[in-house]
């Protein structure tokens, strides 16, 4: 419990100085600080041995720059629906990406599979979640009390 409100803190403590950044794309350093504090958060209660914990870092590494690549097409075309100037053409290629999606994440669980068990994969995920869900809820926060 004390590694998890280390490792809140730190990530509150990272990103305010993020937040007075002006706005736009993240710098590689602190694209480097979030993905390695996602990691660290994502692998805490996974119990992995070190050279586990290694492969786990590859792997999830090249997983989340095919998501990373393959979100940032879906993001353009959810902008298009949004401002309605998509064509047909862009929700084929919309729905084309969504099952690209689905087919990156059954290439790594597979992969995973070769080193972790299936109690690690579900808990790689379960945290997966929860650290969006958490990234979320401080987004809302923010917003709301900008508002103020």
């Amino acid at each position: 419990m004390k590694k998890l409100y280390f490792l809140l803190s730190l990530l509150i403590f990272s990103i305010i100085p993020a937040i007075a950044q002006p706005k736009g794309e993240p710098t590689p350093e602190q694209r480097k600080e979030f993905r390695e504090f996602k990691m660290k958060y994502i692998s805490q209660d996974m119990e992995m041995n070190a050279e586990a914990q290694k492969k786990f870092s590859e792997v999830y590494n090249r997983l989340s720059d095919e998501r990373h690549a393959l979100r940032k097409e879906m993001f353009a075309i959810h902008r298009k629906i949004k401002d309605k100037t998509a064509t047909e053409q862009d929700y084929a290629t919309l729905n084309r990406l969504r099952a690209r999606e689905e087919e990156i994440e059954s290439k790594y669980d597979e992969e995973f599979g070769k080193f972790l068990t299936e109690k690690q994969i579900f808990k790689m995920k379960e945290a997966e979640n929860t650290f969006v869900k958490k990234l979320h809820d401080m987004s809302q926060k923010r917003k709301k009390d900008k508002k103020k």
